[in-house]
């Protein structure tokens, strides 16, 4: 009897690692009133920022969206990007192109990113995360980037979003990706950085901020409800999301176009299908095109 009490306790040790601390100090974060605009930028056209919103495995969606700009020839000067969006905006801010980003994330499966630990911070360290996106980004830092690029973090410690503006992009997107009580948080120069889409899941402020007159923001994760299920995973993703999209209403209503595809997606059903994902995102952006050319020509 004893034995098979224990078992569960070894299993966990056995298939379960020890967890570090989550300590980048090389990170340089910013809040939203503390930012300074770009003035490198050439004001003769207008200048333009997309913000790539926070979804998990709906991210493959912003692929979709980049494609359909890139067939118009539209590219944008800043990027701005909140967990999943962070990745894609990262890999799009280092010059990447639609058909590059969708082949380096392609192979990208679920155990590649979940590094499971014991510890009281959290279930999974998020170290495997940041090593698959440094191997994508080649261990580059924000400040390097071609295209003007900033990643959002929540700061627990002074109850704010943040950008991270200068840093190693994979450390910044682990920390804009660490869900409160799934992944560890991040500690930096004495602050606690979690999820970036807690308090600014599309960050149209942000992408103001750092200089753009023109901004198009994605949101990948408030498309249409999950659907209500009387069981305890179901009830706290609902309540997680309305939470998270009601706070992010008030941002996304300053943006000057709003792509929201609609992916329905039961989060217990595993990967999405990345294809889909991206024609989601396509169709999307298709549909407001002539909208998005009309103003940027008028500027």
């Amino acid at each position: 009897m004893k034995l098979i009490l224990l078992l569960p306790i070894i299993f966990i040790f056995f298939f379960t690692g020890c967890a570090e601390k989550n300590i980048y100090n090389g990170l340089d974060i910013s809040s939203l009133e503390n930012i300074q605009k770009n003035k490198s930028f050439n004001n003769k056209k207008p200048i333009l920022g997309i913000a790539f919103g926070g979804g998990g495995e709906k991210g493959f969606i912003h692929l979709g969206v980049i494609k359909a700009l890139e067939e118009e020839g539209i590219k944008a000067d800043i990027v701005i990007g909140t967990s999943a969006g962070a990745i894609v905006a990262s890999l799009y801010a280092l010059g990447m192109s639609f058909e590059e980003i969708e082949k380096i994330t392609a192979p990208i499966t679920r155990d590649d990113i979940l590094d499971i630990v014991l510890s009281t911070e959290g279930l999974i360290q998020g170290k495997d995360l940041s090593n698959v996106v440094n191997k994508m980004t080649k261990n580059s830092l924000i400040e390097s980037t071609p295209t003007k690029l900033g990643i959002t973090a929540t700061n627990l410690s002074t109850a704010k979003p943040v950008l991270i503006t200068k840093g190693n992009i994979s450390e910044a997107i682990q920390a804009s990706s660490s869900v409160p009580g799934a992944y560890l948080p991040i500690k930096s120069n004495g602050d606690i950085l979690i999820d970036g889409g807690i308090l600014s899941l599309v960050p149209v402020d942000f992408t103001k901020a750092l200089g753009a007159d023109i901004v198009i923001g994605i949101d990948i994760y408030c498309g249409r409800p999950l659907p209500l299920e009387e069981n305890l995973f179901n009830i706290t993703l609902s309540a997680f999301q309305l939470q998270i999209c009601t706070i992010s209403n008030l941002e996304t209503q300053k943006a000057d176009f709003m792509i929201r595809p609609d992916l329905t997606k039961n989060e217990f059903d595993g990967f999405v299908n990345k294809k889909e994902a991206i024609r989601v995102g396509y169709n999307a952006t298709k549909k407001i095109l002539p909208e998005i050319l009309k103003k940027l020509n008028k500027n």
